[in-house]
């Protein structure tokens, strides 16, 4: 898979409005705390939405950029839930959240309990840990399972 994030990598935390965060949920991509600016954009950008009560959570996104410096920006963050692969999950380490542990066709286990995948008629699985986090976000885990189920069975990463 390649990916081109545009200009996001470029954004600076000066750049963001406080309007933008009155939320009642943040979701950060860990490509976003990887290299600065984005880093500081996306802590500043917690920092602002939490100032409206709005949650945080976390998508780790590639347990190869998991280092001290990016650890230490997810403890900076703080976030409420992270969603992680295993891979992920174990390169990160302790941090007091609530954890999503995408497992692919096994699931995932949320704070410890295992929940099976739907079933599905798997056509391309990209983009079914975003359908996931998207869905659980917006209504729980019976709507982040299903979202991922849907993306699964089409083409592309749209659930």
């Amino acid at each position: 898979m390649a990916s081109d994030r545009g200009s996001a990598p470029a954004l600076r935390a000066d750049e963001l409005e406080r309007r933008w965060f009155r939320c009642d949920a943040l979701h950060v991509s860990g490509y976003a705390l990887q290299a600065e600016p984005s880093a500081s954009a996306a802590l500043r950008a917690a920092e602002l939405a939490r100032d409206h009560g709005a949650r945080v959570s976390l998508d780790l996104a590639a347990w190869t950029a998991i280092g001290e410096a990016f650890r230490e920006r997810v403890r900076t963050l703080a976030p409420d839930l992270v969603f992680a692969g295993e891979r992920e999950r174990e390169a990160l380490g302790a941090l007091d959240a609530a954890w999503v542990v995408k497992r692919g066709a096994a699931g995932v286990v949320v704070d410890g309990v295992e929940h099976p995948a739907l079933p599905a008629e798997v056509v391309d699985a990209t983009g079914a840990g975003d359908a996931l986090a998207a869905g659980f976000l917006v209504g729980g885990l019976p709507a982040g399972l299903a979202a991922a189920a849907r993306c699964c069975e089409r083409m592309g990463a749209l659930p």
